[in-house]
């Protein structure tokens, strides 16, 4: 039994919902005890979800909300508003950008309260408002004493120094069998189209000693899998260095998992990663296209060129290599993309590396509903998913 019941529906049983870790860990006092997680996979049937969520008889449910979640989650708000509407329904996550103009989805009007934005102080101050009353939220969350009562909350970006780091949530059982994402910064110096980050302006740093006390207890707790959720990691060269150097120790047991601009990656970066053995790095491109980069990411104009040149300087050490291609063209003009020509471009690309190197290979295009979203690097929603994955 529990008060509070966050959920989160994951693509598969290895990758760890680290949005639920945060916001738990980020709970009040108050009604921290009186919470727990419950994830679910989208190969789960959301109304046998709704049936164990319900038997715990929780009076709030917290859905964090992506695209490979976000037809699981509707199902599921839906059921459990239709089953107990008094039970209270806060979503948040990437794919409730824009609510406004979504409220008949029945996802949305299914919520007590939409939270746009980072949620850890938002979700706390929505819950001890709810269990303990307006004056004990308000004496804890100054900021929200005026938004508590909209359906719609755009959270104000916390300083993540004042945030509880979410790696005690982790229980051994993903210590032994899932993928640990961590993170060491938010937002990102890029404008890149096919990102949800992209303009999400100033970075913002957490500690690296509190991150390096959290990370070492991890380890000694058999944790060998991390992945970092950084945009850009090397963004700050002097921060990546210095994560390098306190995984070096590690190096013959860790997996370390990272995303990176590839024009980015200066000399000293390169030696640090060749230090570790094959494998043991794994570094994720976003590339925009095979062929003349279009004018919707802040990218140098060879950015392609960069990529291949880049990797090929150290290809031992980038290995495996996943990337993502995102075709920023409108679906009306894809024809003209063929797989053939997918296949070559391919091809061609990974005959830059060694032929012992591994590199993967993740094809995006926008759908109707993303159309918009590719004309305006400002705009955040979509009434669709705005990318279907095709291999």
């Amino acid at each position: 039994m529990a008060d509070i019941i966050f959920v989160a529906c994951n693509a598969r049983y290895s990758h760890v919902a680290f949005a639920l870790k945060t916001l738990r860990a980020n709970l009040s006092p108050r009604v921290y005890d009186r919470s727990e997680s419950l994830e679910f996979t989208i190969q789960n049937d959301p109304v046998e979800a709704a049936d164990e969520i319900l038997q715990k008889s929780p009076k709030i449910i917290g859905l964090s909300v992506y695209l490979w979640s976000l037809p699981f989650m509707r199902q599921l708000a839906e059921t459990i508003h239709k089953t107990r509407p008094e039970i209270r329904i806060f979503i948040g996550g990437p794919e409730v950008a824009m609510p406004e103009d979504r409220m008949r989805d029945g996802l949305f009007a299914s919520a007590s309260v939409v939270i746009c934005g980072e949620g850890e102080r938002a979700f706390s101050a929505l819950c001890v408002d709810a269990l303990c009353g307006r004056a004990a939220a308000v004496d804890e969350y100054p900021e929200y004493a005026d938004l508590l009562d909209r359906k719609v909350i755009y959270a104000p970006k916390p300083d993540v120094d004042s945030l509880v780091l979410p790696y005690e949530e982790y229980t051994d059982d993903d210590l032994k069998h899932r993928i640990l994402y961590v993170e060491t910064g938010r937002g990102c110096p890029y404008r890149c189209a096919f990102c949800l980050s992209s303009g999400d302006k100033p970075l913002r740093y957490f500690s690296l000693e509190k991150l390096f006390q959290s990370f070492k207890r991890l380890i000694d707790r058999g944790a060998r899998s991390f992945k970092f959720l950084d945009r850009t990691l090397n963004a700050s060269l002097s921060r990546a260095l210095e994560i390098l150097a306190f995984f070096m120790p590690y190096k013959d047991a860790v997996s370390l998992h990272f995303e990176m601009v590839p024009h980015e990656i200066p000399a000293e970066l390169l030696e640090a990663m060749a230090a570790y053995p094959a494998g043991a790095i794994q570094i994720e491109f976003g590339v925009q296209t095979w062929r003349k980069p279009y004018r919707v990411a802040s990218m140098p104009t060879g950015f392609w060129q960069t990529s291949r040149s880049c990797a090929s300087r150290r290809e031992s050490i980038f290995m495996p290599i996943s990337l993502r291609v995102c075709l920023a063209k409108r679906l009306q003009s894809l024809p003209r993309v063929s797989s053939a020509s997918n296949h070559r471009e391919f091809k061609k690309f990974s005959s830059e590396f060694s032929s012992d190197c591994a590199v993967h290979l993740s094809i995006f295009v926008p759908t109707n509903g993303g159309s918009s979203f590719l004309r305006s690097r400002h705009t955040k929603y979509c009434k669709r998913p705005r990318w279907i994955l095709l291999s």
